[in-house]
């Protein structure tokens, strides 16, 4: 999904091709196997990032850069209240 999310309101989702794991269940898995399959479910999501529209994504950093700053701001307040 990209864009902020709004209700009621066009909204946009990129979904990929399933990423079979068959191979892998009922397996016990080494570290090297581990790492492989985080570097194969991270390519797909960045190809499927790539095909977001540029403008889009400055858009929704900038969006989850605001969200940042406010819950930064909220996490300060709140120490401040609870220190004596």
């Amino acid at each position: 999904m990209y864009g902020r999310p709004r209700p009621f309101r066009k909204n946009y989702l990129l979904v990929g091709e399933p990423i079979p794991m068959d191979e892998y269940f009922g397996k016990k898995l080494t570290e090297q196997e581990y790492a492989a399959i985080d570097q194969m479910v991270f390519d797909r999501m960045k190809a499927l990032y790539d095909l977001v529209p540029e403008k889009a994504r400055k858009k929704y950093a900038a969006y989850l850069e605001r969200r940042k700053k406010k819950a930064a701001r909220l996490a300060a307040k709140a120490g401040k209240k609870e220190a004596p």
